[in-house]
């Protein structure tokens, strides 16, 4: 059989060993006057201006160092802390108004980084990295934990305050851009201390596969840089920071395995054209792509382990499961080795993930990107001659008669009101999301400036304005629909209702009216019938498109997993009166939601029906099981009868195509586990905790409470409206960590 590649459509080795450098991580202590610069002590290398004699002095005579975790912009989900000083610092945004786009403090208070490199070392590194190899490099410029040190604005009250060393890791990406556009760090800089995180966690997360050579990355970190000192402007926001794309899309010169053994042979694509049109839209801003984050085989189910590279753990305990199926995404963001990433969601593939690893996410509306694709393809074709044939196109064009033919007319994709699965961002911040969806679509044009282009598909601006002083107004009067269980129909661990609910209480305090919603919308038994049938149909087409329609025949249980050809046969056994139920449904419940849950209705008797503004579900039914699991056989006492029931609650929006935000559920208390009890292979497997995932844990953030999230979503086309929400309840859980000094647990160090 031969292998064929679907044109693209829309959705290393080497070592890194430093030689004698030194760090001094310096103690949480009182601020100085405003009329004292902030003290810093720079990493000693054989080139630095500091004596080894004085270091060593310096040494000896600080406290012992006590790292401190500043909480950017008043503190999000992937930084531990608060205190005074977290809510005198705004976190960077995009200027709508200006020219530079891609970062800039905002009006709340001033975020000074400085870094932690003396001035002769900078200097060093300017002069001699385009002539040293990376080895060399590393050794002359940095260590293992390059770090900025962070200054409050001289304004705002000095009562309380600390200087705290925020190592690169800790920065979300808008942060790390404007110090890249500052020159406060260099992109070699960012790259080096990357490679040091990946060396360092990677091994036991195994969320980053496919690392491109090192050399290769110092030497494109190095050119980014280059462009900067030449006097060029920056490609964009990303320009020169580390990103790592799910093994599902193409980047040229990576191999997309798709977690399967049928693919890791396959060659990489050549050339930028072929490549996912997202992955072009990110290299064009200026990221560098470092390699893949893992994902399940072909991305079926949200847990991530595939026979290629393996499984991916969960940062905040390696024996749990990150999610999936974009669970190398995040837990490669939660554990600081990118700031952000891509991910793609049929059914809840970005959500979970997000709501696992204490992170933010979009779904964007389903045909967002789509229409991104389809107008950068229209722009090219009205570019080019008319003159020039592409035999490539009229090859495809006939492959996609031929599957029309045999599809009745149509193929499963288009007789759909819209697509059921999309690609998205996943970040530590509202905010990231938000600046790197805009470069997903193409609606940040090229460099710093602003573009109209696409701005109707999503306005990040909206996101972007969200402030501490907006935060009174951002959510006043909007109406959450709370769903919960949907009417009892989705088994759910009692934590994590009460977690969910702590969420609800948080956009409360923001100025949200929350109401249960006691009688479900639309039947779940419809839902769910409708989502099967047209999810195992769509995973069939793709499957005989990509290896032809002998798949099953050719290839057994060793070579291809269970849950892929329980899907493959379902969606080939489907009949055309399953299939045409299956769409039926899903433009009922597609139109009642647009028309009766989001939009002001009368009835027969002029009375006005109930509408909100958000509706609300929990990010998953269960807390993170164990990562050896394949999926959980029970939830609370009730049986799971497939390998995706367990992640039931995800269906309403996958299927009526909605745009969702997941924003991560508060902490309740330090040190409790969420091992809970399940059914799991054939057997029972107890974990630490009882059936309600409320075990004790050791209380030293390694097995202390487990993230779970909340799904926050509204109408078609709403994507800005909902991740603004997201963007308040981010600001105003950072007011109520700092009130009750708690917050939710931040992934440890490894």
């Amino acid at each position: 059989m031969t292998l064929r590649r679907r044109r693209p459509v829309g959705g290393g080795g080497g070592d890194l060993s430093p030689t004698t450098t030194a760090i001094v991580t310096l103690p949480r202590r009182r601020r100085p006057p405003p009329s004292s610069p902030p003290i810093v002590v720079a990493a000693a290398s054989s080139a630095a201006a500091v004596p080894r004699l004085t270091l060593l002095l310096l040494l000896l005579l600080l406290p012992e160092s006590s790292e401190g975790l500043l909480p950017l912009a008043g503190g999000g989900p992937a930084y531990g802390g608060g205190g005074a000083a977290a809510a005198r610092i705004a976190m960077p945004t995009f200027s709508s108004s200006s020219s530079s786009a891609a970062a800039a403090v905002d009006c709340v208070g001033s975020l000074r980084l400085l870094r932690d490199f003396s001035t002769s070392s900078s200097s060093s590194l300017a002069s001699s990295s385009s002539a040293d190899d990376g080895t060399t490099s590393v050794a002359t410029t940095t260590n293992t934990n390059i770090s900025c040190a962070v200054s409050p604005s001289s304004s705002s009250s000095s009562s309380s305050s600390s200087t705290d060393e925020v190592p690169l890791h800790r920065m979300d990406a808008l942060t790390l851009s404007f110090e890249l556009k500052e020159g406060r760090i260099t992109a070699l800089d960012v790259m080096i201390h990357t490679l040091r995180r990946i060396d360092d966690i990677n091994a036991r997360l195994n969320a980053v596969v496919s690392l491109r050579d090192r050399t290769d990355l110092l030497d494109e970190a190095r050119r980014a840089d280059d462009e900067i000192r030449a006097g060029k402007k920056r490609r964009g926001w990303l320009h020169g920071i580390p990103l790592a794309v799910k093994d599902l899309s193409d980047v040229s010169g990576i191999r997309t395995t798709m977690g399967s053994t049928l693919m890791e042979s396959a060659p990489p694509i050549s050339c930028e054209y072929e490549e996912t049109p997202f992955v072009r839209r990110l290299r064009r801003s200026g990221a560098i792509i470092i390699g893949k984050t893992n994902t399940p085989e072909f991305g079926l189910g949200s847990h991530t382990y595939n026979p290629v590279f393996g499984r991916t753990s969960n940062p905040f305990d390696a024996d749990k499961s990150a999610g999936g199926s974009s669970g190398g995404a995040g837990a490669a963001v939660a554990s600081g080795m990118v700031s952000c990433a891509d991910g793609t969601d049929m059914m809840g593939s970005l959500r979970n993930p997000a709501g696992w690893n204490g992170l933010y996410s979009l779904r964007p509306t389903a045909g967002l990107m789509d229409e991104a694709d389809a107008r950068e393809e229209m722009e090219k074709s009205a570019n080019a001659s008319a003159a020039v044939v592409d035999v490539t196109d009229e090859e495809d064009a006939e492959e996609g008669t031929e599957e029309g033919q045999k599809n009745g007319g149509a193929s499963s994709w288009e007789e759909l009101p819209h697509p059921i699965s999309t690609a998205g961002p996943i970040g530590r911040t509202p905010r990231d999301c938000a600046a790197l969806l805009r470069t997903m679509i193409g609606s940040d044009g090229d460099g710093d400036g602003d573009s109209s282009n696409n701005l109707d598909l999503f306005d990040a601006s909206k996101v972007l304005s969200v402030s501490r002083p907006s935060l009174p107004s951002s959510l006043k009067g909007k109406r959450v629909g709370w769903l919960s269980t949907w009417g009892g129909s989705y088994p759910t661990e009692p934590a994590v209702l009460e977690r969910c609910e702590d969420a609800l209480r948080i956009l409360e305090s923001a100025g949200a009216a929350v109401v249960r919603v006691e009688d479900p919308p639309f039947s779940s038994v419809d839902m769910w019938d409708s989502w099967t049938a047209i999810r195992s149909k769509v995973v069939a087409d793709g499957i005989a498109d990509r290896f032809g329609d002998d798949f099953l025949e050719e290839y057994d249980d060793t070579q291809i997993k269970p849950e892929l050809r329980y899907e493959v046969e379902r969606g080939l056994s489907l009949s055309a009166d399953r299939w045409n139920d299956a769409v039926r449904i899903m433009k009922e419940w597609s139109a009642r939601a647009e028309e009766e849950l989001f939009t002001n209705t009368t009835n027969n008797d002029g009375e006005s029906g109930e509408c909100y503004d958000l509706m609300a579900l929990p990010s998953a039914q269960l807390l993170p099981f164990p990562v050896e699991w394949t999926w959980p056989r029970s939830i609370h006492g009730t049986e799971m009868d497939s390998y995706h029931r367990w992640m039931e609650c995800h269906v309403p929006v996958s299927l009526g195509g909605l745009p969702c935000a997941t924003v991560p559920a508060p902490s309740r208390e330090a040190g409790r586990d969420g091992g809970g009890k399940g059914e799991c292979e054939g057997g029972d497997g107890d974990g630490d905790g009882n059936e309600n995932g409320n075990g004790d844990g050791d209380g030293d953030g390694r097995k202390g409470e487990l993230p779970i999230g909340l799904q926050l979503f509204g109408p078609r086309g709403s994507d800005a409206e909902v991740l603004s929400a997201a963007a308040a309840y981010y600001l105003a859980l950072a007011e109520e960590r700092r009130e009750e000094g708690g917050g939710r647990p931040r992934p440890p160090d490894f």
